[in-house]
């Protein structure tokens, strides 16, 4: 059995949903991950989770795609690749 989440121990770490990294991936599995991702956040908010998000270089990468804007609180900007080994990203998680 899995284990069970819980709200005070549960979050939602959303990391680099650019639209210039799009281009890494083929355009239909991006959409349906953004897709998948909306339903998520939504999900999150309505259960009052918290919820981080991370864009990559965003001087150079650009802003979080559109579809999500309205679901995320303000992204932490990184220029490191984990996202965990920036000490302001790590505290928020």
């Amino acid at each position: 059995m899995a284990p069970e989440l819980l709200p005070n121990q549960t979050g939602i770490l959303v990391i680099d949903y650019q639209t210039r990294l799009a281009g890494a991936m083929p355009e239909t599995v991006f959409n349906q991950s953004v897709t998948n991702t909306s339903h998520l956040l939504t999900l999150a908010q309505r259960l009052a989770l918290p919820v981080v998000v991370t864009e990559q270089y965003p001087q150079g990468l650009g802003a979080t795609v559109d579809s999500l804007q309205g679901l995320i609180p303000r992204p932490f900007a990184k220029t490191t690749f984990d996202a965990l080994a920036d000490p302001i990203i790590f505290e928020a998680v």
